[in-house]
C-alpha cells in the first residue's frame, strides 16, 4: 500500500486470499485490497502462545463481517469473561479467553519455570477486549490495557482511529486516553494529513481530544 497502486499491478488477480493478524484491519485497507489486488483480505487473531484461535474461515462457508477476527478455530472454545470470570453474552465487552477443558487443540500450559496469571480458574486470558457479536463471531475492541474508560464508556482506540481515517484528509491517526478529573479519561485523536492544506503545511500533525 505504501508504495502505491502501481506496485500491486503485477500480481492483481493473481491472489485468491489474503490472510491477515496482529492488528485489526480498518476498511480502508480491505477497500485498497479488493480495488488494486482484486484479493479478499481476512482478519485473523492468535498469540505466539497458542497459535490462531479466531478466524475467518477462507475454506468455510459463513459470513465474513468488516471489523471482525471471525469465529473460533475448530477445537477452540473462545468466551468472553468480564472482572470476575463471568462468561458474557453478545454486545458484552470484556477479555477474550480459551475454556481451557473444552478447547483440545490447546497446547499452551504456561511459560516454563514461571507463573503464568492469565491461567486461572479453568481459561487462558489473552488480555485482549473483544465481544461476541449475535452471531457468534469475534469483534476485537483492543488490547485491555488500552481501553479508555471515558463517563462509564469503554472505548476502543481502533473504532476511533478507523472512523478518522474514513476522512479523506487524513493519512493516519492514533487514539489514547489521558487523565480526566471528571470522566476518568478522555479521548485524544492525534493524525497525519493526506493533503496539505495551508493549515496542515504550518502543522503536519495535529491532535484534538473530545
Amino acid at each position: 500500500m505504501a508504495e502505491g497502486p502501481e506496485a500491486a499491478a503485477g500480481i492483481k488477480g493473481k491472489l485468491r486470499v489474503v490472510s491477515s493478524a496482529g492488528e485489526p484491519l480498518n476498511p480502508e485497507v480491505i477497500r485498497w485490497f479488493d480495488a488494486h489486488l482484486a484479493a479478499p483480505i481476512h482478519d485473523h487473531y492468535g498469540q505466539t502462545e497458542n497459535g490462531m484461535m479466531v478466524n475467518n474461515h477462507h475454506g468455510l462457508a459463513h459470513t465474513v463481517r468488516a471489523g471482525s477476527a471471525g469465529f473460533a478455530m475448530p477445537g477452540y472454545r473462545m468466551v468472553v469473561l468480564d472482572e470476575a470470570g463471568n462468561e458474557l453474552g453478545p454486545n458484552q465487552p470484556g477479555v477474550l479467553a480459551v475454556d481451557i477443558a473444552k478447547s483440545p487443540l490447546r497446547w499452551f500450559d504456561g511459560y516454563h519455570q514461571a507463573e503464568t496469571p492469565a491461567i486461572s480458574g479453568g481459561y487462558y486470558r489473552t488480555g485482549d477486549a473483544v465481544e461476541y457479536e449475535p452471531d457468534g463471531s469475534v469483534s476485537f475492541i483492543g488490547r485491555a490495557d488500552d481501553v479508555i474508560t471515558s463517563a462509564g464508556y469503554r472505548i476502543g482506540p481502533f473504532d476511533v482511529e478507523s472512523a478518522l481515517i474514513e476522512h479523506p484528509a487524513v493519512n493516519e491517526a492514533a487514539v489514547v486516553g489521558v487523565p480526566d478529573p471528571q470522566r476518568t479519561e478522555t479521548v485524544k485523536a492525534s493524525w497525519c494529513w493526506r493533503r496539505l492544506t495551508k493549515a496542515a503545511r504550518r502543522s503536519p500533525r495535529s491532535s484534538h481530544s473530545m
